[in-house]
């Protein structure tokens, strides 16, 4: 799944987690990524790739546009991770 955002500077927000990895590919401006406390500016053209189920922030540092791509696993595994409330 895919989907393009934009934030306002100093916007921030917590981001849920994906059990098969995150990638954000910012497009323009800056944000401040931060993940198992470590933090990393990513700029435009710059991507930032998250292990599965890492718990994340962003915060634009000015005003940003960013692709969000979340991987999802196969059907099947999907609905047996029942932990997570998929499949309900």
């Amino acid at each position: 799944m895919q989907t393009h955002t934009g934030h306002t500077a100093r916007a921030s927000g917590s981001a849920p987690t994906s059990p098969e990895g995150v990638t954000v590919h910012v497009l323009m401006g800056a944000i401040l990524l931060s993940a198992d406390s470590r933090q990393t500016t990513l700029r435009a053209d710059q991507v930032g790739a998250l292990a599965p189920s890492v718990r994340h922030d962003l915060e634009a540092l000015e005003p940003s546009s960013l692709l969000l791509t979340i991987s999802w696993p196969e059907s099947e595994r999907l609905k047996s991770m029942p932990h997570r409330g998929y499949g309900s």
